[in-house]
């Protein structure tokens, strides 16, 4: 499993908790491992949890078998008391807001022309 991760480029706040391989599938479970994060609205850290979040996110097939990432993300609240955003979901490299499938992943598919 680490040869998938450093072709992810891992980041240092992200850990392998678990992996599941089944005929089909190849299935990494990833927490985030960070203790403050940085709003999106007002550029404001905080320090204080509001929950999680967990993302099921794709990544390119290995011998066959597609390759799921499944991140936990921290949900954070903004402490700012004049910011919009009363609390946000952190963001990462591997799994920026609202995306499905990973960098590579997308040029991969795009290129298949799936």
């Amino acid at each position: 499993m680490n040869y998938i991760l450093s072709e992810l480029d891992m980041e240092l706040d992200l850990e392998i908790i678990h992996h599941e391989l089944t005929p089909t599938e190849v299935n990494l479970f990833i927490e985030s491992m960070t203790v403050t994060a940085t709003c999106p609205k007002c550029l404001q850290i905080s320090h204080r949890k509001h929950g999680q979040s967990l993302r099921k996110i794709r990544d390119i097939p290995i011998s066959k078998k597609d390759v799921y990432l499944y991140i936990r993300l921290n949900k954070w609240y903004c402490t700012n008391p004049s910011c919009p955003c009363k609390y946000f979901t952190e963001s990462t490299r591997i799994a920026p807001a609202y995306q499905r499938s990973t960098l590579r992943a997308t040029h991969f598919y795009k290129k298949a022309g799936l």
